[in-house]
């Protein structure tokens, strides 16, 4: 084996060998070093080398640099091979195949070789037969003994004979040579200007890829001179910029040693500063870029890098050429610009010919092509004395042209087919043309257009890519937006554009920044036609942001158009009205329900009726489509019932073109009327007088009752919404009293548990005719026959769950849910049994409508209004991501005779106020430290699990996670029992307050979501003999407790669970509340304060919230910002309202 530089011990380094000895052929075989010693990825195979070395000199450079690449990417497949033939085929841009035969003729052996690839079929030799020697030699195939006999290879193309001879043995006579026809004269040679063309197209066509050095292996050499060599000949010819860092040893003697391959390590005192510091950026860079290859230590300079490098290496003087072993410096760095090339076509009228002649230009200077060393494509030229940039590196293939002719002439009658020709191909280079050639100069404004093909291909990969070719529009002449010439010409008329690059770079800004980049599989692999990249995730936002900025642009010949107006109607039927819209796209329309069903297979565009795409408004439907999705689709229109008249009516309102009819407009005249709603007085039998805000109320009650719709009264806690309802259920009483055929059955309140008795004494004080029914417990009754006996009829949630068999049979006049979020979940046994009930007339009481998303809105107008809010799946889809704040705020309009709102700052200004403080105590050292413990071991297994397992499947541990945390904050003893007497940073600061409330003769609530936390708040006042009730979810006579507290002076305390006691309770007595624990839900909490804070509370109202500092509950109060003022979401449009925890939440909530 060849010496190598093994690798680390125990670890393992990927290399490439490239080597011979002992008749060894080892040509870029992948291995790895392990523990120093080598294992080959495909075993080590013994080759005996003889094709690709004895063929070696058949073969571009350029083209072996990339089958060698191929061969190393295992590309080439054999699939059938004998000792004289081998098919394969090869996976480059696309599958090609193909045939090696080998013969002997006369004394020699030849090696017939054919490629279905264009570059064979157009040129010859190409990557794909030289990567398929390379894996013959490999596998030992098609190896011609080794006799003395020569090696010659051959093509079906090479000589000009287009027969192909592996199908020779099955000629007929005529095609074998007995043909008995006289054969034809050859065709006359192509002229040289043609010859010249075919040279230029391919050399363009067939460009290099830009090709970066692999790695170096770091040897400490100490004590040594630099220099950096561009090699000029093989290392060159892909057109790249190629150098070897060099360095020579001084010896003992003094004497310098043999210049050799410079390889990095620790800097040494011998070496200039400078020199190491180029050295290791031009190797770092190399190693950094991750296509490409290096040979012989020289390293590949990208020209962006390059440009920044090379005048810094001209500065060291240290900076050589080398051509056909010539050195050629030291090389400075010419800074006066870049050269350009330029073709000059002249006439000699005596000849009666053109002549061409190429050139070197800059400003007023010319040079001969004959004076640089080299024109590299990459964009540098080398002169025996410097180095220069050149502005269209794509001429380099007339440059080749020129450097082997001096000039090119052509008769007068080719002139035209010549500049036609010359005008047609990809890179135009700078021209100077005779007078009758010359074209008129225009200026235009580009038209950039983008054509989107398919998934690119890369070898066995495929990428999540669309490849597609960017080009610009000057006035019909197309450009790719790669070309480098500064103009377009328009042959046909003769019209020269000089390209706008002010416009190009803008639209090129845009490309960028919305995704696109462009293709190095172009620069690979190109035809030059697909000159770019998207990736398909970016493809909707990219699209719909060049057509908006006026590209065209197309996906597989499909043009994508941008959208335009809307042509709005509404037409009246039976009961229902059919919304029409159109949308216009250049011309071509699309009806809404398409619209709405594209947006619903998440698609970004909608397919019109000539195959076109129409990219999605989508600004206009989330604002407008939202509503609109409410309706069914029945045909080209969306379909809205009767009482869905006030969502179209709000919808249409932002729509002021739009056309209505007849029916339609009286509709709206009756919507209008909400907007006037007329006071109500309280029926003559009702005890208590209402305030001017609760009889407008009762109005609005009558309202939704002359119009059959039902309503949810939201007003803020404390103002009194069990009243309203029981002023409307006296009214009702007294007209079925009366004889009213309308009224025959009682009304039925669904009400918490706790709130049943309170729902027994309002009636009892402010409408004591009402017939009132307790149905609830274990002596209720079993049928409904003695129903009609009764005025009200009130149930529990859990009742009614319990008995919806037996109640959803019965007619009632109202259904009336009280803390009506308790059937925010439209998938629930209870909002399920609800729906099922019978009524003339639905409400819903409510402080908080609305405590998490917009979701919950659907289940609530289900029970109210059935249908109006259309389909669950189709709402809940739409309104529970974060809607658009116009969206939301048509809702609100829509919803706005369903809802009646108003807080106790609008209709209660003689109310006290209230004022809320927070708390923050301090954890002493041992809670702190329990505290820190726990949260560091949730915070590293939680956010571990769900990294691996997904929030989804780990959201039991999330909830236990936050749980704890929560408790630790509390009190040690909410986690361990036997810790209830340790030292809690709340209890210190609780007990303290109470003691000051009780001696000033004060009352106070005390809220906690754990009894457990109570139970420890309990012993301690126990202890102190301090006077206290007691109310959480297992406490019976509730009524009871409330009473004793309300009317006792001598029970100043109120300890609560806030489940049990958050809702329903009048606990206006209360002048302090302690919120022992923040919850996720602020509205929870403002409802807890609010058993103070009502109507008939005199005194002003002091909430205290106690929150454990640099714990989870400071980061609770920070997520509660984002669910502030929830109540209000149906009439403040800018509320945000929370999702369910995101990974990001938790990691801050654990942070």
């Amino acid at each position: 084996m060849p010496n190598i530089l093994r690798g680390a011990p125990g670890k393992c380094n990927p290399m490439f060998l490239h080597a011979q000895r002992d008749g060894l052929f080892l040509d870029y075989a992948p291995y790895f070093c392990f523990d120093g010693g080598l294992l080959s990825i495909r075993g080590l195979t013994r080759m005996s080398g003889r094709l690709s070395k004895l063929l070696k000199g058949e073969f571009d450079y350029s083209i072996r640099q990339r089958g060698d690449g191929y061969f190393r990417e295992q590309r080439v497949r054999i699939e059938k091979s004998d000792k004289n033939l081998l098919e394969a085929w090869v996976k480059g841009s696309k599958r090609y195949d193909i045939l090696l035969t080998l013969k002997e003729e006369g004394g020699d052996r030849v090696l017939y070789a054919d490629c279905s690839c264009p570059y064979f079929e157009d040129i010859g030799l190409c990557k794909h037969v030289w990567a398929t020697l390379l894996q013959a030699d490999a596998e030992g195939i098609l190896q011609p003994p080794d006799d003395g006999k020569s090696l010659f290879l051959d093509s079906p193309f090479m000589d000009g004979d287009r027969l192909d001879s592996r199908f020779e043995p099955s000629l007929s006579p005529i095609a074998a040579g007995k043909t008995f026809l006289k054969p034809l004269p050859p065709p006359p040679p192509p002229s040289d200007w043609k010859v010249a063309m075919k040279e230029v197209e391919e050399k363009t066509r067939y460009a290099p890829p830009p090709s970066f050095s692999a790695s170096a292996n770091a040897v400490v050499r100490v004590g040594c001179e630099a220099r950096f060599e561009i090699s000029l000949d093989e290392y060159s010819y892909a057109g790249e910029l190629s150098i070897r860092p060099l360095c020579r040893i001084r010896r003992q003697s003094g004497d310098w040693g043999k210049w050799k391959a410079l390889k990095l390590g620790n800097t040494s005192a011998g070496m200039d500063k400078e020199d190491y510091l180029l050295a290791a950026a031009l190797i770092g860079e190399s190693i950094s870029n991750r296509y490409g290859y290096g040979y012989n230590n020289a390293y590949v300079l990208h020209k962006s890098f390059g440009e920044r490098l090379i005048p810094r290496l001209c500065a060291t003087g240290h900076l050589y050429a080398r051509k056909k072993d010539r050195e050629f410096g030291p090389l400075a760095w010419d800074d006066r610009g870049p050269w350009s090339f330029e073709l000059e076509m002249t006439a000699d009228a005596e000849k009666k010919e053109y002549r061409l002649r190429g050139r070197l230009v800059r400003g007023d200077e010319q040079c001969p092509l004959s004076a640089p060393l080299a024109f590299l494509s990459s964009g540098w030229i080398i002169w025996p004395d410097r180095i220069s940039l050149v502005n269209d590196p794509a001429s380099h293939a007339w440059v080749a042209v020129f450097q082997k002719r001096e000039t090119l002439s052509m008769p007068e009658r080719e002139g035209r087919d010549f500049v036609s020709s010359l005008l047609a191909t990809q890179r135009v280079p700078r021209l100077k043309l005779p007078p009758e050639f010359e074209f008129a100069e225009v200026r235009a404004t580009p038209k950039p257009q983008l054509a989107i093909r398919s998934s690119a291909n890369r070898g066995y990969q495929s990428y999540d890519v669309l490849t597609a070719q960017w080009s610009f529009d000057y006035d019909g002449c197309i450009v790719d937006a790669m070309d480098e010439s500064p103009v377009v010409h328009d042959v046909r008329n003769r019209k020269l554009y000089v390209r706008d690059r002010e416009a190009e770079k803008t639209a090129g800004e845009l490309f960028f920044s919305l995704g696109g980049r462009t293709s190095s599989y172009y620069a690979a692999y190109s035809t030059r036609e697909d000159n770019c990249e998207i990736k398909a995730s970016l493809l909707p936002r990219l699209v719909a942001g060049l057509v908006a900025a006026g590209w065209e642009v197309k996906a597989k010949g499909k043009l994508y158009r941008k959208s335009g107006a809307f042509d709005v109607q509404v037409q009246s039927g039976i009961d229902w009205f059919d919304l029409q819209v159109r949308c216009d796209f250049d011309g071509k329309t699309a009806s809404l329900p398409a619209l709405l069903e594209a947006l619903r297979k998440k698609e970004s565009w909608v397919k019109l009726d000539d195959g076109s795409l129409g990219i999605l408004p989508e600004e206009w439907l989330q604002k407008y489509g939202l509503v609109a999705a409410m309706g069914t689709v029945e045909g080209d229109a969306v379909r809205f019932k009767s009482h869905q008249a006030g969502l179209l009516d709000a919808w249409l309102a932002a729509q002021p073109e739009a056309r209505i009819d007849e029916v339609f407009a009286r509709v709206k005249q009756q919507w209008m009327q909400f907007d006037s709603i007329q006071a109500e007085e309280a029926p003559s039998d009702f005890i208590g007088t209402l305030r001017p805000y609760q009889k407008i109320g009762l109005g609005w009650l009558e309202f939704l009752r002359q119009f059959g719709f039902g309503g949810c009264l939201a007003d803020d806690m404390g103002l009194g919404k069990t009243v309203q309802v029981l002023a409307l259920l006296e009214k009702r009483r007294a007209l079925r009293a009366a004889g009213s055929a309308e009224i025959r059955r009682p009304s039925l309140v669904v009400a918490p548990r706790s709130l049943v008795f309170n729902w027994q004494r309002e009636a009892a004080n402010f409408a004591p005719q009402l017939r009132v029914l307790d149905h609830t417990g274990t002596t209720r009754m079993r049928d409904t026959s003695a129903l009609d006996g009764y005025d009200l009829i009130l149930t529990t949630y859990g009742t009614l769950r319990k008995d919806i068999g037996l109640l959803k049979e019965y007619p009632f006049d109202y259904l009336v849910l009280d803390e009506s979020q308790a059937i925010k979940n439209a998938g629930a046994l209870t909002a399920k049994a609800v729906r099922l009930l019978q009524g003339q007339y639905r409400l819903a009481l409510s402080g908080t409508p609305i405590e998490n998303h917009l979701g919950e809105l659907w289940s609530l107008f289900e029970f109210l209004n059935p249908g109006l809010l259309g389909v669950s799946a189709v709402f809940g889809e739409k309104w529970t991501k974060d809607p658009d704040a116009e969206a939301r705020a048509l809702l609100a309009k829509a919803l706005r005779p369903f809802i009646l709102r108003r807080t106790k700052a609008q209709v209660a200004p003689d109310l006290p106020a209230r004022q809320e403080e927070t708390l923050y105590c301090e954890l002493p050292p041992t809670q702190r430290k329990l505290y820190d413990e726990l949260k560091e071991h949730y915070r590293q297994s939680l956010m571990t699990k769900i990294d691996q397992d997904g929030l989804n499947r780990s959201k039991i541990h999330v909830l236990e996670a936050l749980l704890r945390l929560r408790q630790a904050a509390c009190h040690p003893g909410l986690l361990d029992a036997k810790q209830k007497n340790a030292a809690s940073a709340k209890l210190e600061t609780l007990l303290p307050q109470i003691q000051e409330v009780v001696e000033e003769g004060h009352k106070a609530l005390v809220f906690s979501q754990f009894t457990s936390f109570l139970s420890i708040v309990r012993a301690q006042l126990d202890e102190q003999k301090i006077v206290y009730e007691y109310l959480d979810g297992r406490t019976r006579h509730r009524q009871q407790v409330v009473d004793r507290f309300q009317s006792d002076k001598k029970c100043p305390l109120f300890l609560i669970s806030l489940k049990a006691g958050g809702l329903g309770l009048n606990l206006t007595a209360a002048e302090y509340v302690f919120l022992l624990d923040p919850w996720w839900n602020p509205a929870v909490e403002a409802q807890a304060i609010d058993r103070a804070h009502r109507i008939g509370q005199a005194n002003k109202v002091f909430a205290y919230r106690l929150i454990a500092k640099d714990t989870i509950e400071e980061k609770v109060l920070a997520l509660q910002e984002t669910k502030r003022d929830l109540a209000n979401a149906l009439i403040n449009q800018d509320n945000a309202l929370l999702r369910n925890l995101t990974r990001d939440d938790l990691a801050f909530l654990l942070g």
